[in-house]
């Protein structure tokens, strides 16, 4: 019987350090993961100024019009600043669908202004995909859009944003 006692503590160390293992990964992940929050929480202040003028500045009646008034060959400026801001929105769509980001963490935080901006600009990316032939612009926001949505619906949140102007 005494000489089963190596074994069985080789086995017992080999467990421990499996299991200790496993939590230390298990915390850098959730440090990985509050730190990207924190850099996008940091980012969209940034962008609070943007955002608010492509919220409540522009508007237009039809999809004619955005490009009379907001499209790359009339006002460049601004085309701009919506590629700006739609550039960032797409990057956390391809962290969520990528599974870096949690999409029920980003849907407690941001997903009320992330799925608006869809709401508003989302028929101008789909517009601009046919008009440019890029099937897939913005697809990686639609995507995360789609999850979130789902997200909410597990949750019993609300789908429910701000009324699109």
């Amino acid at each position: 019987m005494i000489e089963y006692l190596p074994l069985v503590l080789t086995g017992l160390g080999l467990t421990a350090s499996i299991f200790y293992y496993t939590i230390t990964l298990r915390n850098a992940n959730k440090t990985r993961e509050t730190q990207l929050i924190l850099q996008i929480m940091n980012k969209m202040d940034d962008f609070s100024e943007l955002w608010n003028h492509l919220t409540y500045i522009w508007t237009w009646t039809n999809i004619d019009e955005f490009w009379q008034k907001y499209g790359p060959e009339n006002n460049i400026t601004d085309w701009i600043k919506l590629f700006r801001f739609s550039a960032f929105i797409e990057n956390l769509g391809v962290l969520v669908n990528r599974g870096s980001l949690d999409a029920d963490l980003l849907d407690d935080i941001f997903a009320g202004v992330i799925i608006y901006y869809w709401e508003k600009y989302g028929p101008v990316f789909i517009d601009l995909r046919a008009r440019w032939d890029m099937p897939d612009i913005s697809l990686w926001t639609e995507k995360m859009v789609d999850k979130l949505k789902e997200v909410r619906k597990k949750k019993g949140t609300h789908t429910e944003t701000m009324k699109v102007k």
